[in-house]
């Protein structure tokens, strides 16, 4: 490469030479001479191998490259225990979280007559329902499709009252297995707790029930339901 570079000067030379119009070598100044051994060392710093490169490695710097600080990441806040729960038909395993206040009760959401109280008693799965045997209205569950049905007791502890609870607007939804929720069936079955109509005796009580249907498989896999019992914005719920 340096001897390469050596013909290359001397072309260069004999180029500002032979650029007169004569035969005649001309004589070149000292500036032009200058401009000449100029270009020559720079060309020769430029290509010259045994030159090294003023880059520096990242790694040859002391300390190598800056190792980044990694970023802790924050471990969750365990959620605090709600003061305002109750408990469904006195089971501690059936646990109510109400958004009101603990005192909230389903005659309370459910907004009943003074004198009336509701106990959610439990919940049976069946191929079909109806409130006794020789019950003209019977509710039956599709192919491949079981009904769980959810029982309550109804105590009126004041006088007879009427209760009427058709166009009350409570609204009744379960999750089974935190799957999607299911809104209560409405039946013409004289004991749906959704469209009961009738009188409750002095001191007497009576039970209604409240269908949902779902798939066979799930039944048979059925582990928890989560209950709410709604209306107006008030609410109790609780797994069951």
């Amino acid at each position: 490469m340096f001897k390469r570079l050596k013909y290359i000067l001397l072309i260069c030379i004999s180029a500002f030479a032979l650029a007169g119009c004569g035969n005649t070598i001309p004589d070149l100044s000292d500036s032009e001479m200058s401009a000449i051994s100029e270009y020559a060392a720079m060309t020769l710093m430029k290509y010259d191998a045994s030159g090294k490169s003023r880059l520096v490695s990242l790694d040859r710097l002391e300390g190598g490259r800056p190792t980044p600080t990694p970023t802790p990441t924050p471990e969750p806040e365990a959620k605090p225990k709600d003061e305002n729960e109750i408990t469904v038909n006195g089971n501690p395993d059936a646990v109510v979280a109400d958004p009101n206040a603990s005192s909230l009760t389903i005659a309370e959401v459910m907004e009943l007559p003074e004198g009336l109280s509701v106990r959610y008693v439990d919940k049976q799965i069946k191929d079909a329902y109806s409130k006794s045997e020789n019950d003209y209205f019977v509710i039956k569950a599709a192919e491949n499709r079981k009904l769980v049905v959810f029982r309550y007791e109804v105590t009126n502890s004041g006088e007879a009252v009427d209760l009427d609870l058709i166009n009350s607007g409570v609204v009744f939804t379960f999750k089974p297995n935190n799957d999607s929720a299911k809104r209560a069936m409405t039946t013409m079955l004289d004991d749906d707790i959704t469209t009961f109509r009738g009188t409750i005796p002095e001191g007497g009580s009576i039970e209604l029930v409240a269908i949902i249907e779902i798939d066979s498989a799930k039944a048979d896999a059925l582990e928890s339901i989560k209950m709410t019992i709604s209306k107006d914005g008030s609410k109790v719920e609780g797994q069951v």
